[in-house]
């Protein structure tokens, strides 16, 4: 869920499993923010209100995302791995 947008520098969404959102202590919160800094853009991912249990999993998809993304904005192509559907693994 859209908690706040301010295009184009910030973004703030809800973040839970389909099966979660109706236990306000299993959402959280993810902010991405957009800034110029020397003469480039800068991303920040803040992703907030985690339990451990959370923190865990988000912890190994964000890294893969954030470093996808990167790399598709300098060649124009996604990381192989985040081409395909993701299995849950849990």
């Amino acid at each position: 869920t859209v908690i706040e947008s301010n295009r184009p520098h910030r973004l703030v969404l809800s973040w839970a499993r389909p099966e979660h959102l109706d236990d306000p202590d299993q959402v959280s919160k993810v902010t991405f923010t957009i800034e110029q800094q020397f003469g480039s853009s800068k991303l920040t991912v803040i992703h907030s209100d985690l339990d451990d249990e959370m923190l865990r999993a988000v912890s190994g998809g964000w890294p893969p995302i954030l470093s996808s993304l990167k790399t598709l904005l300098e060649t124009g192509a996604s990381m192989p791995m985040t081409r395909q559907p993701w299995k849950r693994t849990s």
